[in-house]
């Protein structure tokens, strides 16, 4: 994945971890 390489990709990559986090976070709450 080209947009994984450099700087920018692990910025976009830990963004996208913390999104997923935030959506589990989310479900487990409403329960």
């Amino acid at each position: 994945d080209p947009i994984a390489k450099g700087s920018f990709g692990q910025v976009y990559v830990a963004c996208h971890q913390l999104n997923v986090l935030e959506e589990y976070a989310v479900k487990v709450v409403d329960r």
